[in-house]
């Protein structure tokens, strides 16, 4: 009897650990597939992301991908904690957010475009912040996230995982690895390509990267009206 208690406790003590284990991997690995996944497709902080890292080095091009990165988990923060409650404020000024993201994302090309030889005389004079903060300015205008981490937290609970303020923690945690896994990747591939751009090719990557933050940013002005339109409907 003794040496099947024994027998009990130390499978109890070996299985419980694993358990725990299994299960706050599955929700690190769920939000890490979140956050490589809102990070991955080309919008103006990619266009961004990919100018810098190869104009001033995957540092600055990683400084931008963190900008980013905090808006994204700002999102999921808000998805995570309550989105039913956060979500109808961040529609109340929706509009406000995209109509402020449109106008910097047209500013930032028409800066690009008219002040291209200036830039490119002077490639090493980006400050960490300034890269972080327009970054984080741009993906904080886009309330698309929110809705992306609400439909995959939702999911995820809607399987059958656990969501208690742990299971959260970690979930966020991964959000946070991959986000930061994908940029910190995608500058320092990107930083590789550096040497084979001289002046001239820096000038049309700059022309290049400018008008596609222009019409990024005219596309997200115009979708207002569209917008309205079909609520007005």
């Amino acid at each position: 009897m003794q040496s099947l208690s024994c027998i009990v406790r130390q499978f109890t003590n070996i299985l419980v650990p694993r358990c725990i284990i299994s299960f706050t991997l599955i929700h690190f690995f769920y939000g890490l597939a979140s956050g490589i996944a809102v990070a991955v497709p080309i919008g103006a902080v990619a266009i961004l992301c990919i100018r810098r890292s190869l104009v001033y080095g995957a540092l600055l091009g990683w400084a931008t991908g963190a900008g980013a990165l905090a808006a994204d988990f700002i999102y999921a923060f808000l998805a995570a904690v309550g989105s039913e409650m956060v979500a109808p404020w961040i529609d109340s000024i929706s509009l406000y957010l995209r109509i402020c993201g449109g106008i910097v994302l047209i500013l930032l090309g028409i800066r690009s475009c008219l002040r291209v030889t200036k830039m490119v005389e002077n490639i090493h004079h980006l400050p960490l912040f300034d890269a972080f903060f327009s970054a984080f300015l741009i993906a904080m205008t886009n309330p698309g996230s929110l809705l992306f981490f609400t439909f995959a937290f939702d999911a995820f609970k809607m399987a059958g995982n656990d969501m208690t303020g742990i299971d959260k923690a970690i979930l966020l945690l991964g959000v946070f690895m991959g986000s930061l896994l994908w940029w910190g990747i995608i500058s320092w591939l990107i930083s590789r390509y550096r040497r084979f751009f001289d002046a001239n090719r820096l000038r049309y990557l700059y022309y290049t990267s400018g008008g596609l933050l222009i019409i990024f940013g005219t596309v997200m002005l115009v979708s207002i009206f569209f917008i309205d339109m079909g609520s007005s409907d």
